[in-house]
């Protein structure tokens, strides 16, 4: 018996020196973060919580240097297309700016980590606003939604958990002030996902809806998969309302040998846009879908032409940053006028109305473009300095092509009109008829010159005498 004792004994010393040691190495892990964050941008303090079998640290943190700590948080992101799209837009901005809107923002912290499992729980709480506005909030404190903040801030309105696997959740916010109210619920996510069930916003007269989104995306070796679904959709004010409903966009992009191929497909429900101005107009598309695909697109020349855009675009540009953004230009319109790129266009609508009036039941667009080796020389004078080649085969009820195009008609019984339109050397032809002159397809040389602009056009409708319509020859 007292040997099993011993042993039981040696057996509980022996896990307790285990759980001691781990615990030590994960409180130096926490300890080597937070030097790592104070000497990016942050102030950092922590103190132990002695719990069994857990390390668990609370303290807080707070923003001293905005610049460095966007630079330092976002510098950790995966290398790729995203991550370079962020410090793009972070560079656009003076660092007073970001350090004006940063500096001071404090958080305090909850960590607790298990010794065995080594899972991660985080929970992170908003406390105190940046310093230049708190110093606004101060000078307003008998402000009604000063007062509504300060207590909001108080009770920790802005709380996020986070665990080992990067999987986050939001604490629900449902809020009211004087002229604006929010509403967020059900945020979630991971490193690749973003979701929530609703969000709700009313400030002044504009309304902002949104319920049941969820977006994905994933990066890895420069191939992108992105997918957005969004159940309902809603935006506007007064002059002008967005809705949508059921709305999925699914993306793909990949780069081999140097050439990026890309897809999106788009497919909603409805799609509707109203504006309330001089005169009340409305535009709706129901049960609609829209797929564009590229390929041969030369990926390197395209990089350094976004490079030295976004060069351009950042608060330190020069007059050697416009130099080298036009001859990258040219360098990556050359790289095009090689790969000959093909471009990809389908779409499909069912029930198109204008001004609540039936434009089209259905239409069904299939088409493909291959660029011009002419696009190298950046002078688009008329389509064919754009593209090589053109297809667009279209399928139309006969209802709707006796309201839009009626010289398409060829068989008055026909339920639907099939017509394919074809590029050639003198013009565009349908079904093998030309339909529009080549004289038709040059770019106006000011569009904003509309009475020039009309003349030309009435002029080259006469020289043709319409044979550009003529589809009975």
């Amino acid at each position: 018996m007292k040997k099993v004792v011993i042993a039981v004994v040696a057996i509980l010393v022996l896990i307790g020196g285990i759980c001691f040691g781990i615990k030590s190495k994960i409180y130096s892990e926490i300890e080597s973060k937070v030097d790592e964050l104070n000497q990016n941008g942050f102030l950092v303090n922590y103190e132990k919580v002695h719990i069994p079998l857990f390390a668990k640290v609370i303290g807080e943190a707070k923003i001293i240097d905005g610049t460095k700590a966007l630079e330092y948080s976002f510098n950790r992101l995966e290398d790729g297309e995203l991550k370079s799209a962020i410090l793009n837009i972070i560079n656009i901005f003076p660092d007073d700016e970001k350090n004006f809107s940063l500096n001071g923002i404090a958080f305090d912290y909850d960590l607790k980590v298990s010794v065995f499992s080594q899972a991660l729980d985080l929970n992170i709480n908003l406390l105190k606003l940046s310093d230049e506005l708190d110093k606004e909030l101060n000078t307003n404190i008998n402000d009604s939604d000063v007062k509504t903040i300060k207590n909001l801030l108080e009770k920790k309105f802005v709380s996020i958990n986070i665990d080992e696997n990067y999987k986050y959740r939001l604490k629900d916010i449902d809020e009211k002030f004087s002229n604006a109210n929010f509403k967020l619920s059900n945020m979630y996510g991971d490193k690749n996902s973003l979701n929530f069930g609703e969000f709700k916003a009313v400030i002044d007269n504009l309304k902002i809806d949104i319920e049941d989104l969820k977006v994905f995306y994933k990066e890895k070796d420069l191939k992108i998969d992105s997918k957005l679904s969004l159940k309902d959709f809603f935006i506007g004010d007064d002059e002008l309302k967005i809705y949508s409903k059921n709305l999925n966009i699914d993306s793909i992009s990949d780069v081999k040998d140097d050439k990026l191929k890309a897809s999106s497909k788009f497919l909603f429900d409805s799609f509707e846009v109203e504006q309330n101005g001089f005169e009340k107009e409305s535009l709706k598309f129901e049960n609609s879908e829209l797929f564009v695909e590229y390929d041969n697109l030369p990926y390197k020349a395209y990089v350094n032409f976004i490079d030295a855009y976004n060069d351009l675009a950042t608060i330190e540009q020069s007059e050697a940053d416009s130099l080298k953004l036009v001859e990258k230009l040219k360098e990556f319109f050359e790289e095009l006028s090689k790969s000959q790129m093909d471009i990809k266009l389908d779409l499909k609508v069912n029930n198109l109305d204008f001004n609540q009036n039936r434009v089209l039941n259905d239409l069904d667009l299939k088409s493909k473009f291959k660029l011009s080796e002419k696009i190298q020389d950046l002078k688009f004078e008329s389509i064919y300095d754009i593209f090589g080649s053109a297809q667009i085969d279209v399928k139309m009820d006969s209802e709707s092509v006796k309201k839009l195009v009626p010289q398409l008609i060829e068989d008055e019984k026909s339920e639907y009109v099939e017509t394919k339109f074809v590029l050639k050397d003198d013009g565009i032809y349908a079904n093998d008829n030309l339909f529009l002159v080549k004289e038709l397809l040059v770019f106006p040389e000011n569009q904003f010159e509309d009475e020039l602009y009309l003349n030309d056009f009435e002029y080259n409708e006469s020289e043709v005498d319409l044979n550009y319509l003529n589809l009975d020859r």
